[in-house]
C-alpha cells in the first residue's frame, strides 16, 4: 500500500497536480482591435471597460500563428450575454487583461456565412453540443494560450457575484 502511495505522489509531482499549467512562455502577438461602445450591455458604460472589438478573421489569424489571449462572443441582443459580460468585465479589469469582443451581430466586422463556418471549425473543440450537435452559442468566452484553447465558458453561470468574478478570473490569470 505504502509503495502505491509513493508511486501515485511521484506521478502527481512528476506531471503536476494543476489542470491550468502556465506554459513556460505565452506567445503575445499584436491583436489587431478597436475601441467598442458596450453601453448596449446594461451595468456597461461606453468607454470605461476592458473590452476591444475584432473581426473573426483576427481571431482565426492569432490561433493560426499560435498567439493568446481571452475572448468573448456576445450580443447586446442575447439575454444570458446581458446579464454576464459585466462579470468579465470585472474580472479583466481586476487583473488588467484586455477582452477581445465578436459581436455576433457587428456592423463594424459583420459576421457573413463563411465566416461563421469558419467560427465554427476553429472553434469546434470547445463546442457545446445541443440536440445532438456541436452549435455556436452565446455567450461564449473562451482564453487561447500559444493558439491552443486552455479554458472555455459557454452560457450563464449561475452562482453568487463573487463566485462568477472568480471563475472567470481563474480562466484569465494565466494571461498575467
Amino acid at each position: 500500500m505504502k509503495r502505491i502511495f509513493i508511486v501515485l505522489l511521484a506521478l502527481i509531482i512528476i506531471t503536476g497536480c494543476s489542470k491550468n499549467q502556465t506554459p513556460e512562455s505565452i506567445n503575445y502577438i499584436e491583436i489587431e482591435s478597436s475601441k467598442v461602445d458596450m453601453s448596449g450591455y446594461k451595468e456597461m458604460n461606453s468607454v470605461d471597460h476592458q473590452f476591444r472589438q475584432i473581426s473573426p478573421d483576427e481571431l482565426f489569424r492569432v490561433i493560426k500563428e499560435d498567439g493568446s489571449g481571452a475572448f468573448y462572443f456576445g450580443s447586446t441582443s442575447c439575454p444570458s450575454c446581458q446579464d454576464m459580460v459585466h462579470y468579465i468585465n470585472k474580472a479583466a479589469s481586476d487583473l488588467d487583461v484586455t477582452i477581445y469582443y465578436l459581436d455576433a451581430y457587428s456592423e463594424i466586422y459583420p459576421i457573413d456565412k463563411e465566416d461563421q463556418e469558419e467560427l465554427y471549425n476553429v472553434l469546434y473543440p470547445i463546442l457545446e453540443e445541443r440536440e445532438g450537435k456541436k452549435t455556436l452559442l452565446t455567450p461564449h468566452f473562451f482564453v487561447v494560450i500559444n493558439g491552443e484553447f486552455t479554458s472555455s465558458q459557454v452560457g450563464r453561470i449561475v452562482e453568487d457575484d463573487n463566485k462568477i468574478i472568480d471563475k472567470y478570473k481563474e480562466m484569465i490569470e494565466i494571461l498575467k
